[in-house]
């Protein structure tokens, strides 16, 4: 089964954005037929406007996340993105925002992807615990992870390969 929707969270800085963009492309030439979505942050949006790989960009607004407001505005901007229901989401960012936003956007199949110290498969613990993450070089489901894993750096970045695999064979059955 081929998704008919991916949603890419990677809002983050310039240089992140950029190291993402391979696997992206990597991941629409093996989903040809998928509409991809990136969220990303406001002032890097025009770095990803004309991407060929992608129908659309979906800004975040982190500027207006800030302090005590700023709660209440993420709340309110993650009901802006409800209509969103991503048939495979995939968190490239890895913090706690990631799985409100994975949540919000009614993403029904979701893989953590990365090597942060407040790992995806942490904060999809709570909120998605049959998510999966990448970590340590294995693809495992959120609740399968003891908690002395999750909390671990990762050592190394993702094999693309493993990962499309592993989309395609468990998230895409």
């Amino acid at each position: 089964m081929t998704p008919s929707s991916v949603l890419v969270i990677k809002p983050s800085s310039l240089g992140d954005i950029v190291h993402t963009l391979p696997a992206v492309h990597f991941l629409k030439t093996t989903f040809r037929d998928a509409d991809f979505y990136w969220i990303a942050n406001s002032e890097w949006r025009p770095l990803l406007q004309d991407n060929a790989d992608l129908k659309a960009v979906i800004p975040f607004p982190r500027s207006r996340f800030r302090g005590a407001s700023g709660i209440v505005e993420f709340v309110r901007w993650c009901s802006e993105i409800s209509h969103l229901e991503p048939h495979l989401v995939l968190d490239f960012q890895g913090l706690i925002r990631s799985a409100w936003i994975a949540r919000s956007a009614k993403g029904r199949r979701i893989l953590g992807l990365s090597d942060a110290r407040e790992a995806a498969g942490y904060h999809y613990h709570e909120r998605n615990p049959d998510a999966w993450i990448w970590k340590d070089q294995r693809i495992e489901q959120v609740r399968a992870i003891a908690d002395e894993v999750r909390s671990k750096r990762s050592r190394g970045r993702p094999n693309l390969l493993q990962i499309a695999k592993f989309v395609h064979g468990r998230l895409l059955q």
